[in-house]
């Protein structure tokens, strides 16, 4: 039997029921309310017009979470989802066009959004992928692990805070933002790991990792820099071996670096996803207004 959907923007009094649609739709770290419940509450103040909720029969069964980056010209897709037992409906398609006509309806010329496995369901709606970031993993256990050597250059192990000035100084200012926010990061972590490569004054290389927020036995590089690969792979090495001392039973990273994948492969890493660790596709659309249909189910 045919239900009517209606598409409105999300209140506060829909908090609760766009929650339990989070708790049981996403597999990924969404479902977890005290991950999902405070970014509902931040959009729904600081950009109402996007947060977007569907009804049948004056239930919330489905949700969109959105975002307007008004200097871009893009509006972002932050987080969808449909009651298990409302999905196949055509209800997320519904969502998504409703957001794509009030983007344009503000002058934005493009939606981008992340999806670990709606690729497909985006391809349908005219999306395109246009970033692969891969989830490598590399097992510590059952394997020999041993620490790599070092030739012909310094190692700084661990990054102590005062080697941040050093490392500041050697780094462009977009990619020393990036640096110091992983750094910092890190501290809040049980276990961790960073190293540092110096050759004379110059800075070769850099690593930081870990231990992933859900999945407790896997320690996560969170930031790795250099203009060398093989250097990128000797510090990978290094990392499988502290996280190897640490009892741990994978190393893993998330990257778009394909040639880097490719050389990890060859070295017993493996292209795997664990839960809510996994490889996600950067999707994006050039939109223009439509009228938008919002009426039938």
């Amino acid at each position: 039997m045919s239900q009517i959907v209606k598409i409105r923007r999300m209140k506060l009094e829909d908090l609760l029921e766009v929650i339990r649609v989070c708790n049981q739709a996403f597999i990924e770290s969404a479902r977890v309310t005290q991950y999902i419940g405070p970014q509902l509450v931040r959009s729904l103040i600081e950009e109402p017009e996007a947060q977007l909720v569907a009804e049948v029969d004056n239930k919330v069964v489905g949700f969109l979470r959105g975002k307007f980056d008004f200097k871009t010209k893009r509006a972002v897709i932050a987080h969808i989802a449909v009651h298990p037992e409302y999905q196949g409906r055509g209800i997320g398609k519904k969502l998504v066009e409703y957001f794509e006509n009030i983007a344009a309806s503000k002058g934005l010329n493009k939606v981008i959004l992340g999806t670990p496995f709606a690729k497909g369901f985006y391809e349908k709606l005219g999306y395109k992928c246009v970033k692969t970031t891969y989830a490598v993993l590399y097992s510590l256990v059952g394997r020999e692990v041993i620490k790599p050597e070092v030739r012909g250059f310094k190692i700084l192990d661990p990054i102590e805070l005062n080697h941040i000035t050093v490392v500041v100084k050697s780094l462009e200012k977009d990619e020393a933002y990036r640096f110091l926010t992983h750094y910092f990061d890190m501290y809040k972590a049980r276990y961790k790991l960073s190293a540092l490569v110096i050759s004379g004054d110059e800075v070769k290389g850099i690593i930081i990792g870990k231990e992933h927020e859900w999945i407790k036995d896997l320690l996560t590089i969170t930031y790795l820099y250099s203009s060398s690969l093989k250097m990128k792979l000797w510090l990978l090495k290094l990392a499988a071996y502290k996280a190897s001392l640490l009892g741990l039973r994978y190393l893993g990273i998330r990257t778009d670096d394909f040639s880097l994948v490719e050389e990890l492969l060859k070295e017993g890493w493996e292209v795997k996803s664990l839960d809510t660790f996994w490889t996600g596709y950067t999707m994006e659309k050039e939109i223009k207004l439509n009228k938008c249909d919002t009426t039938n189910a």
